[in-house]
């Protein structure tokens, strides 16, 4: 089949085939999440400094990260999938419209300011189910000695003197938190003093900061999983960082759904099933879909006969908030009613609407979705209000014949898939971006 490569627009028309194809090949792109939270670590060093990210995905977030890190007087090279950051900080002016992009920008702020001992932090993008609090963080700041101004527009963040080293617990209402486990990381790091640091997310990304923290000459000890104690390095860092992005598995399970839609063969290359959460791998074999590893870093996925399933959104390792709008939209085509709770964002139900516009019923009871089966989709025209969003969409129209045409003003999709046109193609779906 051909495929129309990436070209500028706001607007993804996909147009269906829908025979299954003997096997759709996909190279899974580095972590968006990972990339994103790693970069961090550029921004908390000296002029000796330096980070340097392969297997960095081709995506919209990289670009918006490089020009925050140029912004504030940062060294960036980018080379295919490498990032090198090198260079200490001018000063903690951060870019408001760039931060406004980027969803984790409140991390990148809280490190400029413990680095320069000011920034002024507009506040960050929000999705469609979500505005992004940033409370966790701003906890993490003041804990450090910070005087935090919220104000209408933003955060203006000033330190009188260096950040000292807290007791904080940084999880929220919902389970740890991604995001504030980096800013306390970052904040730590370059205190003085040590930092204890409880309710840390035990996310693979969360490790990966560490680590990098680790090269860079911090301290780090792990008193638990959800514990660990930061001896600050009592200014910015030094030394040189290297490290690759792993698998994103976000990603990846938007392909398995796509290609259960399809009722074809995947194989993806660059991920092990093992790189999977244990609640996702634990759902896909409830509903019938087969997950196998081959050789070192290749998975093959075979899922014909979908059964419905129950399940609840965790932290990691449980069942991720972000494959559930995908995993939603494809129950709509298994034999029989699925729920899905989503105990992470109580108001991520985005696609709902959306997928309605494609013909697929999705029935919400407070944090419950209930999917009737054996739907079927039909052709139409519908908004993109959010990356996974997008994902569960184009996982409707993977189902029927023929054209559908996506709406994505703020280029969500583009955030979270790298090289989407081609893969897409790869399972049958020719599509092209248009003005």
């Amino acid at each position: 089949m051909p495929v129309t490569h990436h070209q500028p627009g706001t607007r993804l028309v996909v147009d269906n085939e829908p025979a299954p194809y003997p096997e759709a090949v996909v190279a899974v792109q580095g972590s968006k999440n990972c990339f994103n939270h790693m970069a961090v670590v550029g921004l908390l060093g000296d002029q000796n400094h330096s980070v340097t990210l392969t297997n960095t995905p081709d995506i919209a977030d990289r670009a918006t990260v490089s020009r925050i890190l140029r912004s504030v007087g940062l060294s960036v090279e980018l080379d295919a999938d490498r990032l090198a950051i090198a260079g200490q900080l001018r000063d903690g002016v951060l870019d408001p419209s760039d931060m406004r992009r980027l969803r984790v920008s409140i991390c990148y702020g809280a490190a400029a300011a413990a680095v320069c001992g000011h920034c002024w932090i507009p506040l960050p993008g929000g999705d469609a189910f979500t505005t992004r609090p940033i409370d966790l963080h701003l906890g993490v700041l003041a804990a450090a000695g910070a005087q935090v101004h919220v104000l209408e527009d933003g955060i203006d963040v000033t330190f009188d003197r260096r950040p000292h080293g807290f007791r904080l617990d940084v999880s929220g209402p919902f389970g740890p938190s991604m995001g504030a486990s980096v800013t306390a990381l970052a904040v730590a790091s370059v205190a003085r003093g040590s930092s204890i640091l409880r309710g840390m997310s035990i996310e693979p990304e969360v490790e990966q900061v560490k680590q990098a923290l680790r090269t860079a000459g911090v301290t780090i000890r792990d008193a638990d999983p959800s514990i660990c104690v930061v001896e600050g390095a009592d200014g910015p860092l030094s030394g040189s960082v290297t490290g690759e992005v792993p698998p994103d598995r976000m990603e990846a399970a938007s392909y398995i759904f796509l290609a259960t839609a399809k009722k074809t063969p995947l194989r993806l290359d660059g991920l092990r099933p093992v790189d999977l959460p244990s609640g996702l791998r634990r759902v896909l074999a409830a509903s019938r879909v087969g997950v196998t590893a081959i050789g070192h870093d290749s998975t093959r996925v075979d899922g014909t006969d979908l059964h419905p399933v129950d399940l609840e959104t965790e932290p990691h390792p449980g069942y991720p908030t972000d494959a559930q709008p995908q995993l939603a939209s494809l129950l709509a085509f298994a034999d029989g009613v699925s729920s899905v709770r989503e105990s992470i964002y109580p108001r991520r139900t985005s696609h709902v609407e959306e997928l309605a516009k494609l013909g697929v019923r999705i029935d919400v009871d407070g944090t419950r979705q209930i999917i009737p089966g054996s739907q079927r989709a039909h052709n139409g025209t519908a908004d993109v209000k959010d990356i996974r969003c997008g994902a569960a969409l184009l996982i409707a129209a993977s189902t029927v014949p023929g054209r559908t045409e996506l709406n994505d003003a703020s280029q969500h999709l583009r955030r979270g898939y790298s090289d989407l046109i081609r893969k897409l193609g790869a399972l049958g779906m020719s599509a092209a971006w248009v003005a």
